[in-house]
């Protein structure tokens, strides 16, 4: 896992879980931008592809955020608390 990963799939959960631009995490991703912007070939389709191997490390950081906020998790069954990656 790289420093890229570790953007990416804050990101990504930023990005899908924020609620709205006074939140928390609204601010967290306003700051991700001043840096940070997902280029051309960044697919959300092959991020959420658990055979898409480009994205691991970014999903592992998306799946602790996840499981730190308890957010739906798409990796996981909702009824199973396995990751399925």
């Amino acid at each position: 896992m790289n420093r890229f990963d570790i953007v990416l799939g804050h990101y990504v959960f930023y990005v899908l879980h924020h609620s709205g631009q006074s939140s928390e995490f609204y601010l967290r991703l306003s700051r991700i931008r001043q840096y940070f912007a997902p280029g051309g070939m960044f697919s959300e389709t092959r991020f959420f592809d658990s055979e898409e191997q480009d994205y691991d490390g970014a999903r592992e950081v998306y799946i602790s955020l996840c499981v730190k906020h308890h957010t739906n998790n798409p990796f996981c069954d909702p009824d199973d608390t396995e990751v399925t990656i």
